[in-house]
């Protein structure tokens, strides 16, 4: 049975605090549509700082606010909606097309000629309308993604700091080029509220119905409390910025990776790992594995273990991870 949590919030940390409750706290499968007034979520494994265009996030008030999946940092305001699911799942991947295929058939039956493209997007005619991210959680997946439904595309522009890699290796020479929203293909006068209620009443369809779950007052006081120590916080939205004296970046098809290592006397001090990819599990272990490593590729070569290695990233191998570090 999937269970249907109507969430009227329109606060970003709130809505991720929500999805945490019932990912970690649950036991139920369930689905959810949501919106945030006017945001900023970054992946799990992004540096905050170098996503978002500080100056006017300040002017205009943004929110912002950092996700327990990885991927890519994405604008939100109320010419979005988002999706999600929360399912048990023993599977070690994430099944993005499963979970994206309700939003591209429900467009489909609108006539828009809506697919799927590239490792999680969902497109029309080449441009993305949908971003989607997941991550596991002791024999659970959540995975949400974005619809563009009529986003403020110059505020999404203005809003992100983009890696001008990524955008390059879309074919591309800007964000705004890359994206679009969904209205101009859509029946006259149908409303987000009315695309909603349809996109429900597929999802519903598909998974054989939904049960309403209302949220207890003590449910409700958890996720509030969460929202607040964790999802506000400066220090899980932001973090502390790494101090590094080696940088290695490379672009993959599953995604960026950017590590950081702070090397004295041919030892490496700290190692941060951040990029646009989507990790198995907290990639926390990883970090600390290389830090007092010597920064020798034959030493790391013979210490590190490929298995272990893709418990973090599946599609790393120890050779590519070496190639980034001790080459270009």
């Amino acid at each position: 049975m999937l269970y249907y949590v109507e969430n009227p919030s329109l606060d970003a940390a709130y809505n991720l605090a929500l999805e945490e409750y019932l990912l970690t706290g649950k036991e139920q499968e369930f689905f959810l549509l949501w919106q945030d007034r006017c945001a900023i979520v970054v992946g799990r494994n992004q540096n905050t700082a170098e996503q978002i265009n500080r100056q006017f996030v300040q002017q205009r008030g943004v929110q912002v606010v950092r996700r327990l999946t990885g991927g890519g940092a994405v604008y939100h305001d109320m010419g979005n909606l988002n999706f999600t699911f929360i399912v048990n799942s023993a599977e070690a991947e994430f099944a993005f097309a499963r979970f994206a295929r309700p939003l591209v058939q429900y467009l489909q039956s609108l006539g828009v000629p809506a697919g799927l493209a590239g490792r999680n997007d969902v497109v029309i005619q080449g441009k993305k309308i949908s971003g989607n991210a997941a991550c596991h959680h002791r024999g659970r997946l959540l995975h949400h993604g974005t619809i563009m439904f009529d986003v403020n595309l110059d505020d999404l522009v203005q809003s992100l700091q983009v890696d001008p890699e990524k955008i390059s290796s879309k074919g591309v020479d800007s964000v705004r080029s890359r994206v679009t929203n969904i209205k101009p293909y859509l029946p006259p006068g149908l409303t987000l509220e009315q695309f909603r209620e349809g996109l429900r009443a597929q999802v519903e369809k598909e998974y054989g119905g939904l049960a309403i779950y209302q949220l207890e007052p003590v449910e409700q006081a958890a996720v509030e409390k969460l929202a607040r120590e964790k999802y506000a916080s400066p220090a899980w939205v932001y973090g502390q910025s790494p101090v590094y004296n080696v940088r290695k970046t490379r672009r993959f098809p599953w995604g960026q990776l950017d590590l950081r290592l702070q090397v004295e006397d041919g030892v490496i001090k700290q190692a941060r790992l951040f990029g646009d990819f989507f990790a198995r599990q907290d990639i926390a272990p990883l970090e600390e594995w290389l830090a007092g490593r010597p920064f020798d590729r034959p030493a790391l070569e013979a210490a590190l273990d490929e298995t272990w290695l893709r418990t973090f990233l599946p599609e790393l191998g120890r050779g590519e991870l070496l190639d980034v570090l001790f080459t270009g």
